[in-house]
């Protein structure tokens, strides 16, 4: 009878031997699967892209903002996106401007006219009007402005944004 007794104890240690058997052989199958859907290579811009904000023109009074900016890059740019820090203590820009934009947006993507990388490098400056007067932010204190470019992957068309090429200004009223 000890015997029979014995062997009963046996049955749910293999029962748990099993359970985590499948549990550790369902996540490597669910591991391998999830990794199909992360990219493998970020699309990066090249190094030569470059937006330069040349001039700009704050009147406090009616929060108008204009800003004239160059491509002094290698390459043609499709857009930008900016945003402002409307506090001295703010290091990082989080308001976003484009919603206040007289020009074509994309999302949060302020594009220039015309196709695809369109401003290209070399060409006539570009102006982009701001009325911030309904945007609730106060005054703005710094902009900054990140260039984007329509590049071809994979052989798809996506959108890149070019990080490092970011540009900081501080803003003053005049």
């Amino acid at each position: 009878m000890l015997y029979m007794d014995n062997k009963k104890a046996i049955s749910p240690m293999i029962g748990y031997i099993l359970l985590i058997t499948f549990a550790v052989i369902i996540g490597t199958v669910v591991f391998q699967w999830m990794k199909t859907y992360v990219p493998r290579d970020v699309a990066e811009c090249p190094d030569e892209v470059s937006l330069f904000i040349k001039n700009y023109n704050y009147n406090c009074a009616l929060d108008i903002l204009n800003v004239t900016l160059i491509n002094n890059g290698k390459f043609n740019i499709g857009g930008y996106f900016i945003r402002a820090t409307n506090s001295t203590e703010e290091s990082l820009a989080s308001k976003d401007l484009s919603n206040f934009s007289i020009e074509k947006t994309i999302g949060n993507l302020i594009k220039f006219p015309g196709i695809e990388n369109s401003f290209k490098p070399g060409n006539p400056q570009k102006t982009n009007k701001f009325n911030l007067s309904n945007s609730g932010f106060g005054r703005i204190y710094s902009i900054e402005i990140v260039p984007a470019r329509w590049q071809v992957e994979n052989n798809k068309k996506i959108l890149v944004i070019c990080t490092n090429a970011k540009t900081k200004e501080l803003v003053y009223c005049s």
